[in-house]
């Protein structure tokens, strides 16, 4: 096997269609989604072909913008790795790897941020590339705790959840799925009040970000919106990860939408259309802050009362010197 460095003209097409044919690979993964970045990373994905040069394994990857020895799985997504397909086996997967830290290193860098992908997210369940990475001497430098409920009928509200949910739906307040421009730019403008006044951060996408991805990638994401008589109270962005799982990438409401508990009512539709839909699991993301040193136990309480446990997502370093 060989490693070649991604050519996005002469490489997308493959790359995507092998990554949506693979087990541990989503749409975050592929070219379409990653070419949204534009310039903001400079770009060191890489290729594993076999001896008929045939692709056994992706990884996107870019160089860390403040330390230019370190190579990062991916910078600019939340999960990256390695992505294989078929059925290579761990001895295989392992080679891979091993050929892939010995690529890096020969071109420079001196470590490696490897950011796992969660299981839930998985076709098939692969963590070959965590074993490999443990032999290859990796160490675990974070760990995120998503919150994550299974779809298989067996779920319950807690007690405030379902009060709160009932109080919403008496109030008659309207869900819907809303993909316009006008839709996107009301939630957008919601959004970024509610970030700055709970946490003073602004998002992590802009408008223009949300509006091409929604183009670039349709069918891939939703918005949800909660609204009365006034407007807008909340929304969620919801992406499709096929049928393993839907993933709240935000979730926000008004002062008003809190007061009548909007955001309650909206994830409870929001996860039942999942159900009704055959999706494997609800997916909130991480409840973690401060590189996962942190818990936000308010944040994951409230996930946890719509019916989630928890799934650990690890980020691992690797010296390669």
């Amino acid at each position: 096997m060989r490693v070649f460095l991604y050519d996005a003209g002469r490489d997308a097409e493959q790359w995507d269609m092998f990554v949506n044919a693979s087990h541990n690979g989503t749409f975050l993964q592929s070219r379409r989604f990653l070419s949204y970045h534009g310039d903001r990373f400079e770009d060191f994905s890489v290729i594993v072909r076999n001896e008929k040069q045939q692709i056994i394994g992706v990884m996107p990857a870019a160089r860390d913008k403040a330390d230019p020895s370190l190579v990062v799985s991916h910078p600019g997504i939340t999960y990256g790795g390695l992505v294989c397909s078929g059925r290579p086996g761990a001895d295989e997967v392992y080679e891979m790897l091993q050929s892939v830290l010995g690529w890096y290193r020969d071109n420079g860098f001196r470590s490696l941020l490897y950011k796992a992908v969660p299981w839930h997210l998985h076709a098939v369940p692969f963590h070959s590339d965590l074993y490999a990475l443990w032999r290859l001497g990796a160490r675990t430098g974070r760990r995120d705790l998503w919150n994550i409920i299974t779809l298989d009928g067996g779920r319950s509200l807690s007690k405030g959840r379902k009060w709160a949910v009932n109080k919403a739906r008496a109030s008659g307040l309207d869900i819907r799925v809303d993909g316009s421009d006008d839709a996107y730019r009301v939630f957008f403008g919601v959004l970024e009040e509610c970030l700055a006044g709970r946490y003073g951060v602004r998002p992590v996408h802009t408008l223009d970000d949300l509006l091409t991805l929604r183009s670039l990638l349709p069918g891939s994401m939703d918005l949800w919106l909660a609204a009365d008589e006034s407007g807008c109270l909340g929304g969620t962005w919801i992406f499709k990860m096929g049928k393993a799982a839907w993933h709240t990438q935000y979730i926000a409401s008004t002062e008003r939408g809190r007061d009548r508990f909007a955001v309650d009512l909206l994830l409870e539709s929001v996860i039942r259309s999942a159900e009704q839909q055959g999706i494997r699991y609800f997916s909130f993301g991480a409840s973690t802050e401060q590189n996962g040193q942190a818990l936000n136990s308010g944040l994951f309480d409230f996930k946890a009362g719509f019916g989630a446990g928890s799934v650990a997502q690890d980020f691992y370093h690797i010296d390669l010197e």
